[in-house]
């Protein structure tokens, strides 16, 4: 991993309509956003994405040739079971990083996208839930995962607690 989160950092201005737009740096070669982001193969090359994950249905990857994808089917539902992917796409963004730099995305990059964001900061930088999800929403304000995702994410800390991963 490339740099660790601070949760302590006062929250940055709102910028609600850019970030509906276009992703926004969550670490040093991680980035969260929509699904235009993942379109515009302009905006892919200047934060030199090498790898793509996307999270949801009927986004097909558009670039294959020069990106590396992973796609995640899940409905942004409080009854979807992200939780089941949070090891496979953690481990698809930690292995992208140690190479190049990753674009996760759902739809909006409000709900889907940003809960396995989260995911990823509690497994690799050992942030509790409460912490990662004040980072990312400082990050990205407009961040809201639904009320499901919200609660797998709290059981996923247990999970990682249960495997002796010490979150702060």
């Amino acid at each position: 991993m490339k740099s660790k989160p601070n949760p302590s950092k006062k929250p940055s201005r709102f910028k609600p309509f850019k970030q509906l737009e276009s992703p926004d740096r969550i670490l040093q070669g991680l980035y969260l956003g929509p699904v235009t982001a993942a379109q515009n193969q302009e905006v892919l090359c200047q934060l030199k994405v090498t790898h793509i994950l996307t999270v949801g249905y009927c986004m097909r990857p558009l670039f294959t040739s020069e990106f590396k994808y992973k796609v995640i089917p899940v409905s942004d539902s409080a009854q979807s079971k992200l939780c089941k992917y949070f090891d496979e796409c953690t481990e698809f963004i930690n292995e992208a990083l140690q190479t190049g730099t990753v674009l996760v995305h759902c739809f909006g990059g409000v709900s889907r996208s940003p809960s396995v964001v989260i995911a990823y900061l509690m497994r690799y930088c050992n942030l509790n839930f409460s912490n990662a999800l004040a980072y990312v929403k400082d990050k990205r304000s407009v961040v809201n995962p639904n009320p499901g995702f919200l609660n797998q994410l709290k059981n996923y800390q247990r999970i990682l607690r249960n495997r002796n991963i010490k979150l702060n």
